[in-house]
């Protein structure tokens, strides 16, 4: 039973004029009877102006038709009764504004008749600023909420959320473990304990972690969180969650350059070192080689000294091998490239290959057809292969395996090379992959970072040249490598090779032109910072028929080049003190003297000669060399 208020009209308007909101009263009619000051100041009436009105005057499109109907319309709820307070009604004033005003209406009998009063308050501004709030809000690039702390409800949740994460709000407040139940599963028991902790000791916080989209990917976010207390506990939680994926993505790309330049410094460094020790010790490896094939040349052929020199070249050879891997390693070994079939160079050497293998391991093919050629040098190509086989063998052991071999094509953009073994970034482009994988015992990530530092191994027996040439040779040839390895779950390498132009003919390396020691006259003047060096050419020469005067630098060299003028032949080292190779070179050539030059180093000749390209050298000389070598080297500089 519904209790309806009984008075007068004149008491109703000193009640409406005690109102502190807008106050009507309007009859069966719709008819405005009373109208109090607020009322007509909202709708920009003058007093006593809306008194007799019909009600739909305050309506955006009246009709003077209808009155009762405009009544009902002003008045009613979606059932047909008298609104409560709290709906929102869109009302016209008197100069054509239209505002937003949140109305309550409730019945009255008048002098014995029925009427209808409405008590309203002007909400537009209200709204305004919550629909500016709510733009803002979901213009952020985040999401914004609110929980409750204890069920976990979401009582708030901006539109933001839906486009960043493809769930509807809907689906967000219905289940009251949402978010707990979308966080990637890595992260959820990390995020929950912290966040749960957080809160229950009343502190605002911050964390990170994934959350997962509806598509299935993985979004990185930031999430503040201020903890809301009533009553001395915490009651919710109101936070930002900001999308930091673009910025995860940059820190890890940051994190990889970093790890890049640090690894390409390092391989710098110890290039230079490897570089510099092994150049000096070629120096020494030339006059034990050229001194003992000397001795050979000289002692009778039934001397009992002859098994003792050749062990003495031997054992030299043996450590111009290691000289030549630390210079592989440099970058600055000896290369004599040209264009090779991948496949068949495999395919011939498979036959060392098993016999070089543990005899526990099993090694598969898997060699794609008709790929490119590469421009590379046969015999340090050999050596990486082999290097490659035999550090999986190794891993392998005793115990039973698989060495996986493979050959294919790939078209390597800036992010696959990312995360390559590199002193300097290599153009995008084709590549040839060799791909070698075993199943053994595989690497921690200490090993991965050392693995092709020089002198560094795990192995009783190793050196630690194997792997440090290999990265050198590939660098040497433009090159990169990518390492895959976990410690019980073994090791894959892969080896990039640029890929060159299929119509190159591809040469057989084995083929060499026969050469023979070349009897020669003529003066030759040898300029070299190492004494053992210039006395070795010195009796090679002579042997061979020409007078010799050496020289121990570069300006000593030249005055004398200078004085005397008749030079037929000049040998010149590349690094020497007071004046280098290249600044020799370039007097010698200013001079206006014509005179051929040979350059010397124990330097590849690619890197070496680099500095002389056009300016008319006219050979080039390998430290350490036999007196072939030399003889070759005379030979080519007679005959330009």
């Amino acid at each position: 039973m519904t209790l309806i208020l009984q008075t007068d009209l004149d008491s109703l308007k000193v009640l409406a004029d005690a109102v502190p909101s807008g106050y009507l009263v309007v009859d069966l009619h719709g008819k405005i009877i009373v109208a109090n000051s607020i009322a007509s100041t909202v709708f920009h009436y003058g007093p006593g102006e809306l008194l007799g009105a019909p009600v739909g005057i305050l309506l955006p499109e009246p009709s003077a038709e209808n009155e009762s109907q405009e009544c009902t319309t002003f008045l009613s709820d979606s059932d047909g009764g008298l609104v409560g307070f709290g709906k929102i009604l869109t009302c016209l004033c008197k100069n054509g504004k239209e505002i937003q005003v949140e109305i309550g209406a409730g019945e009255v009998e008048i002098d014995g008749k029925l009427a209808t009063t409405v008590s309203f308050i002007d909400v537009t501004e209200i709204k305004s600023a919550n629909t500016d709030f709510l733009e803002m809000v979901d213009s952020l690039d985040g999401i914004i909420f609110e929980c409750e702390v204890e069920s976990l409800h979401m009582v708030f949740v901006s539109q933001r959320a839906e486009e960043l994460l493809g769930y509807t709000i809907e689906e967000w407040k219905s289940d009251s473990k949402f978010w707990m139940n979308h966080i990637h599963p890595d992260d959820r028991d990390r995020a929950v304990a912290f966040c749960s902790y957080e809160t229950q000791v009343g502190r605002d916080h911050n964390f990170e972690y994934r959350m997962i989209h509806k598509d299935g990917h993985a979004i990185w976010f930031r999430d503040f969180v201020r903890v809301v207390m009533r009553d001395g506990k915490p009651w919710r939680m109101r936070g930002l969650m900001v999308d930091i994926s673009a910025q995860k993505k940059a820190d890890e790309e940051r994190k990889t350059l970093e790890r890049q330049v640090i690894v390409a410094q390092k391989l710098s460094s110890l290039a230079v070192l490897a570089g510099g020790i092994a150049h000096d010790f070629n120096n020494l490896l030339v006059g034990v080689l050229g001194n003992a094939e000397l001795i050979l040349d000289e002692l009778p052929s039934e001397s009992p000294f002859i098994e003792k020199v050749r062990r003495i070249q031997a054992a030299s050879r043996r450590a111009a091998d290691l000289t030549h891997q630390m210079l592989a390693y440099s970058g600055k070994g000896q290369f004599h490239s040209e264009p090779i079939d991948f496949r068949l160079l495999i395919e011939e050497m498979a036959y060392l290959l098993e016999a070089a293998m543990s005899k526990s391991a099993v090694i598969k093919y898997d060699l794609v057809d008709d790929l490119p050629p590469i421009l590379a040098d046969p015999t340090q190509i050999r050596q990486v292969v082999m290097n490659l086989l035999t550090n999986a063998s190794d891993a392998i052991g005793s115990k039973s395996g698989i060495i996986m071999i493979s050959l294919g094509l790939v078209e390597a953009d800036p992010q696959y090379l990312a995360g390559m073994y590199l002193d300097e970034a290599i153009d995008p482009g084709r590549y040839l992959t060799l791909e070698v994988s075993d199943t053994g015992c595989g690497m921690d990530a200490e090993t991965i970072s050392k693995m092709f530092d020089p002198f560094f191994t795990t192995k009783f027996t190793g050196r630690g040249l194997g792997l440090a040439a290999t990265l050198g040779i590939i660098r040497g040839h433009k090159g990169g490598v990518k390492v895959y390895s976990e410690n019980g779950r073994g090791t894959t390498m892969k080896i990039l090779l640029p890929a060159i132009h299929k119509n190159l003919q591809v040469r057989d390396p084995s083929f060499s032109e026969p050469t023979t020691l070349t009897m020669q006259t003529g003066k030759v003047l040898v300029i070299d910072d190492d004494e053992t060096v210039c006395s070795v050419l010195k009796d090679g020469l002579e042997r061979f028929g020409f007078s010799v005067i050496a020289s121990g630098d570069g300006r000593s060299g030249l005055d004398i080049f200078l004085e005397q003028g008749d030079f037929d032949l000049v040998f010149l080292d590349l690094t020497m003190p007071h004046l280098d190779g290249i600044e020799t070179f370039r007097e010698i050539r200013l001079s206006g003297l014509e005179c051929p030059v040979v350059l010397m180093s124990g330097y590849n000749e690619q890197e070496a000669t680099s500095y002389f390209v056009g300016k008319g050298l006219a050979g080039f000389l390998q430290k350490p060399f036999k007196l072939q070598a030399l003889s070759d080297a005379v030979k080519e500089a007679f005959a330009d």
